[in-house]
């Protein structure tokens, strides 16, 4: 972001759902609620080699 005020914009724009330049939100309907999280990845990698095993 390049500023406070653009990180708040986007912030807005994702919980109000609004298109946005540079926000993308993507979502896949579930079965069921009852499912259960296997993987939840967040795109930064491990702390150190191997932390993931």
């Amino acid at each position: 972001f390049l500023n406070r005020q653009q990180l708040q914009e986007q912030i807005n724009a994702f919980l109000t759902e609004q298109a946005s330049p540079g926000l993308s939100i993507i979502s896949r309907p579930t079965k069921s609620l009852a499912q259960k999280i296997c993987f939840v990845f967040n795109g930064q990698g491990p702390q150190w080699w191997s932390m993931g095993r």
